[in-house]
């Protein structure tokens, strides 16, 4: 995140102070090279010096670390920001549109442009590009909306020099028109992506899901995980380039609970590595399928360790010691209760002994219709 962040930042500045230099460039040039198409293109770079700033603001607070207040980080901030973003070359490309109709059904009389002024324009839309290319690699490598929106504004500020350049060609060459219909061109791309990254970032403020093959590709890798069985409730959502999951996997109920949290660090720990822009991942751990809402609803309503210690305590207080009770593991499954008693060997204990102890354990429960089964595990100390 932090590494993110410095990256962002100073493509960010990198951004800025090429405006700043392209804005006085773009402004003097015009007004002493009589273009007023160089001169609405240095103030559109002085614009552009907003969107930069928004971009500084966003990134900065989108790298903070969570907190009480904000338990899953700021990176909706960057979220927001891209949506700014997209909605400014969604305003870009109507305003080219706009311009354009203007000079195509109005006529003007104006004086044509110095040849230098053809320079400063190729200038402006070889920075522009070559900045365009460089941000949107960082992009793709940070999974950054934000980047990729801003790199996709100095694509916009390209095709604006570009409309410029075609018109300064065209008023030198004789053709008023050229730069009108080129222009229209240009202005339907920045809108069909300023219209995808508007879509991208509403999708993702209403925690729309990944995509079904990436969800796909997620589930085989955690399938062929050992120790898990099946997993299902798979939830995926993204914020800020990152990916956050949730999911159930379902293990082996005769598992310890130490081995359960192992196998869902372990899931963790290897999706993580399989997809680098995971930012968190929760996992329940089900010793049997809780889909089913009977079934579990029913376990639900079972009585709690405390309850049923008290209740075996009044049962087996002749059969056994009051440590020996307290120790019993409970297995909770299918609505019902399956106990397994442990006691240390003190002495030789034969087969029909514990076989008859087992039995009077489970005689004494047998009016419980919750309970299921009684187990006898003795162990060496």
């Amino acid at each position: 995140m932090i590494k993110h962040h410095h990256t962002a930042q100073g493509l960010t500045l990198l951004g800025a102070a090429s405006n700043i230099l392209l804005a006085v460039i773009k402004i003097l040039g015009g007004l002493y090279g009589h273009s007023h198409a160089l001169i609405a293109d240095g103030i559109h770079s002085l614009a552009d010096l907003v969107t930069d700033c928004v971009v500084l603001l966003a990134t900065r607070f989108s790298s903070q670390k969570a907190d009480i207040k904000y338990p899953y980080g700021y990176a909706r901030v960057e979220t927001l920001a891209t949506a700014a973003l997209a909605l400014l070359l969604l305003a870009t490309g109507l305003g080219i549109i706009y311009d354009a109709g203007h000079l195509l059904f109005e006529h003007h009389t104006s004086i044509a442009p110095s040849f230098y002024v053809l320079l400063i324009a190729l200038f402006s839309l070889l920075i522009k590009e070559v900045l365009f290319r460089y941000t949107l690699k960082f992009a793709k490598k940070l999974h950054s909306p934000l980047l990729k929106a801003n790199a996709w504004h100095h694509r916009s500020d390209a095709a604006a020099s570009l409309v410029v350049l075609v018109g300064i060609i065209g008023a030198l060459l004789g053709f008023l028109h050229l730069d009108a219909f080129a222009s229209i061109i240009v202005a339907i791309m920045i809108i069909k992506m300023g219209w995808e990254l508007t879509f991208t970032s509403v999708r993702e403020l209403i925690d729309v899901g990944l995509d079904i093959t990436l969800l796909k590709q997620i589930e085989k890798s955690i399938l062929a995980i050992e120790g898990v069985r099946a997993i299902h409730q798979l939830r995926a959502r993204s914020m800020g380039g990152k990916v956050f999951l949730d999911m159930h996997l379902l293990v082996s109920p005769s598992l310890s609970v130490s081995e359960g949290h192992f196998i869902a660090a372990k899931t963790q720990r290897d999706l993580m590595n399989l997809m680098p822009n995971i930012a968190d991942i929760t996992i329940h751990v089900d010793p049997e399928d809780d889909e089913d809402y009977d079934s579990n609803y029913k376990t639900l309503n079972l009585p709690p360790r405390d309850e049923l210690h008290l209740l075996l305590k009044q049962r087996w207080e002749t059969l056994l010691l009051a440590e020996e009770i307290k120790r019993v593991r409970l297995d909770y499954l299918a609505t019902k209760i399956s106990i397994v008693v442990t006691r240390p060997i003190t002495r030789f204990v034969n087969e029909r002994e514990a076989h008859h102890l087992r039995k009077q354990l489970q005689e004494r429960l047998a009016d419980i219709a919750f309970i299921r089964k009684v187990s006898l595990v003795y162990e060496i100390n």
